[in-house]
């Protein structure tokens, strides 16, 4: 019984490394939340009547919570090489984020130094190629490298970008990350190579029981840029790209508003208020998560769930293109 116990175990590496990240997160970040506001980091809530304040940063429990998870882990089955080049790359993020966090690095800089975090994962693919549905095979050689580099810092300033209500970078992020995990186990069958991933998967689950409406925690960019690199590195180390730019597409369009409002020179607001019947004044419709609210009376919550299910559509659709 105990070996066939086992067996479970390591046919399901994925599910089980995500179960015991999601049970340490819950218990960690409850802990966690009075020590951070206690410290003073917290942020204003604006979508709130009064002046709530949040505490804030607290992504780096999800980074946390992973590394607990795979040191437990370690001791139930040996884990593949690969997982420790990943854990170093999304740490590297995670850190960034952190100092971001604190001095404000800017958005210039948001896209350039990450560039360089996300160099050791030429080591972790075997190919130069990419396949494109409908097309077939596209050799890149060389400029493969530079793809995957740059891919995993767009989807990492991606998730950043979209965010801004209660629960709606991390509950996307969790619906990606999700997908692409299930879907690497539907299509390849070995997680082995990403175990740390299955255990990002599930401290942001457990992140986002606390942080959906009404957020009693925010991730701040150390956990947008952590979460993000995650799903990047995920991508592009199962050669998930084109399914990728699926799932990103309201991502995406968040970042071609942003510069179309760069180049219009549009007063750059990224927040608006509170009305007294409880619904959201947004300062433009120009961003996804303004477009509704700012033609229509909701509330935050509401607005908050047209954006999951506009993700979860974007979701299924990219679980189902091929590898």
């Amino acid at each position: 019984m105990v070996q066939n116990l086992v067996d479970l175990i390591n046919d399901h590496r994925g599910l089980t490394s995500a179960g015991v990240a999601l049970f340490a997160s819950l218990l960690l970040i409850h802990w966690v939340i009075p020590k951070i506001t206690k410290k003073g980091f917290v942020a204003q809530d604006v979508y709130k009547p009064g002046k709530v304040m949040v505490p804030t940063m607290g992504g780096v429990t999800i980074l946390m919570t992973a590394l607990y998870s795979i040191a437990i882990l370690s001791f139930i089955f040996e884990l593949d090489s690969d997982n420790y080049l990943i854990l170093f790359v999304v740490t590297l993020f995670a850190l960034y984020g952190m100092l971001d966090d604190l001095l404000d690095m800017g958005r210039a800089r948001n896209l350039i130094i990450p560039i360089f975090l996300s160099i050791p994962l030429i080591h972790l693919t075997d190919w130069t190629d990419i396949h494109i549905p409908l097309y077939g095979e596209l050799e890149l050689g060389f400029l493969f490298y530079i793809f995957i580099i740059v891919y995993v810092m767009v989807v990492a300033n991606l998730i950043n970008l979209h965010s801004g209500f209660n629960g709606l970078a991390i509950g996307t992020s969790t619906m990606i990350l999700a997908t692409l995990l299930l879907k690497t186990k539907a299509q390849r069958g070995d997680t082995s190579e990403i175990v740390f991933l299955g255990c990002m998967m599930g401290a942001t689950l457990g992140f986002l029981w606390y942080n959906k409406y009404p957020a009693k925690i925010f991730e701040g960019n150390v956990g947008s840029f952590a979460i993000g690199a995650s799903i990047g590195v995920l991508i592009v180390t199962q050669g998930f790209y084109i399914s990728g730019i699926v799932m990103f597409i309201p991502h995406i369009f968040a970042l071609i508003m942003e510069v179309f409002i760069y180049l219009r020179k549009i007063p750059r607001e990224n927040f608006g208020h509170i009305r007294k019947d409880g619904t959201i004044e947004v300062p433009n419709g120009y961003r996804p998560k303004f477009i509704l609210p700012y033609r229509f009376r909701m509330t935050e919550k509401q607005a908050l769930l047209v954006m999951w299910g506009l993700t979860g559509i974007f979701c299924f659709t990219g679980y189902f293109i091929a590898y």
